[in-house]
């Protein structure tokens, strides 16, 4: 078909020839309904609407036919997504259902950190120290009372020698008295006794301290040989090892416990068993229910989008007006550039008219390309003309099955997919 650019629309001819016409302007739905009011083909019609007739003429069906059999096609793919998804959710448990993802990777999650601090605390406990406990306990004490019985001793002696000092201190006094006065005579004997009443002490404390010691001392090397130790150095590093085995134990303890704690929670969340394969399991298949019920509602959405796009035309066969929305300044999209290059290949016997406010389109009905700019180029100075046909004329074999294709969820290939 013939591209003519229209500058307003009283360029276009009361009696328009067959042919492509195209006009850019600020406010294109208002030019589009007044255009379409002029050629009396009814309302303006979308680029989806314009692509179904296309295939409706180009194939001698009516639209009414097309969009019939495009609503069954994407009904029977509803009927396939409703089953698959039907199907994804039958797999995962009832209690399950209703529990957010989220909710689920965190109680997941918690039994995972769980059974790691148990295979931690496993790891570090290690063998226990051998070392019996009475003994060891026994061994315990003897050493606290031969170092009790050391220290009365020690504090007995200071305090028999103070006696001792006072002692003399007193008989030396009472030997001066004397020499100035025999009054003191009768104290005289107080100068031998009372330092040999404090050394008596003195020996007193010394002996009974003593023997308390050893007799501690005794027990203690009882014990250390019920416990299998030479010495008490040796048998306090060993009960400090069996402290802190017990320690490691009791941590041990603590996360066997949190790990059933999270077991049963996951097991009330869900219903199902907290092993780690059956865990993972129940992820899948709640990721995969999600994923189809997700698919499901996209396909609905895309369903009443192109039910709504494919409306039928007032007149098939007759004038066309297409309006492409956007701004100024938007770029045209593939499916839109495939759409003027079928118009510009088939032939149409109707004057068709595209009405849009995008610069672009005026630059593709003047050369048939698109100008992009190249990546970088901040000024636009070394523009080059990107040259779609071939690209389009890829995409053109996709447009052309997409009325057959409406619900097969297959992406494209790689050839559509690169556009």
């Amino acid at each position: 078909m013939t591209v003519t650019l229209l500058s307003s629309p009283a360029d276009l001819p009361a009696d328009p020839p067959d042919g492509l016409f195209v006009l850019v302007r600020e406010t294109p739905a208002e030019e589009a309904s007044a255009l379409a009011a002029t050629l009396g083909c009814g309302r303006p019609v979308t680029a989806a609407q314009a692509a179904l007739n296309l295939s409706a003429r180009a194939s001698a069906t009516a639209p009414e036919e097309v969009a019939a059999e495009a609503a069954e096609q994407r009904e029977a793919a509803l009927d396939l997504a409703r089953e698959r998804a039907a199907e994804a959710l039958d797999r995962v448990p009832t209690r399950a259902r209703g529990v957010p993802r989220e909710r689920l990777q965190n109680a997941s999650a918690a039994v995972r950190a769980a059974e790691a601090a148990v295979l931690d605390a496993r790891a570090q406990l290690g063998e226990r120290p051998e070392l019996p406990a009475e003994a060891a306990q026994a061994a315990l004490a003897a050493e606290e009372a031969v170092t009790g019985a050391r220290q009365q001793r020690s504090v007995g002696v200071d305090r028999s020698s103070k006696l001792l000092l006072a002692a003399n201190a007193a008989g030396i006094l009472i030997v001066a008295g004397r020499i100035r006065t025999p009054a003191l005579d009768p104290l005289f004997v107080l100068v031998a006794a009372l330092p040999l009443t404090a050394l008596l002490h003195l020996v007193v404390t010394l002996g009974a301290n003593t023997w308390t010691a050893r007799t501690a001392a005794s027990l203690r090397a009882a014990a250390l040989r019920d416990a299998g130790m030479a010495t008490m150095t040796g048998l306090v590093a060993r009960n400090a090892r069996v402290k802190a085995w017990t320690a490691r134990a009791d941590a041990l303890a603590a996360a066997e416990a949190g790990l059933a704690e999270a077991r049963r929670r996951w097991t009330g969340l869900t219903g199902a068993s907290a092993g780690p394969s059956s865990i993972a399991a129940l992820l899948r298949t709640v990721e995969e229910a999600e994923r189809t019920a997700a698919g499901l509602a996209r396909l609905e959405a895309e369903a009443e989008a192109e039910g709504a796009a494919a409306a039928p035309i007032d007149d098939p066969a007759g004038a066309l007006v297409i309006l492409l929305e956007g701004a100024a300044d938007d770029a045209l999209d593939q499916e839109t550039l495939v759409l003027l290059e079928r118009l510009r290949m088939q032939e149409v016997p109707a004057p068709v008219v595209v009405v849009s406010a995008s610069s672009d389109l005026a630059r593709w009905a003047g050369a048939g390309t698109v100008d992009t700019a190249v990546e970088g180029d901040a000024e636009g100075a070394g523009a080059q003309v990107l040259d779609i046909r071939e690209r389009v004329m890829a995409s053109l074999d996709r447009l052309r099955a997409r009325a057959a294709s409406f619900g097969d969820p297959t992406p494209p290939g790689d050839m559509a997919a690169e556009g």
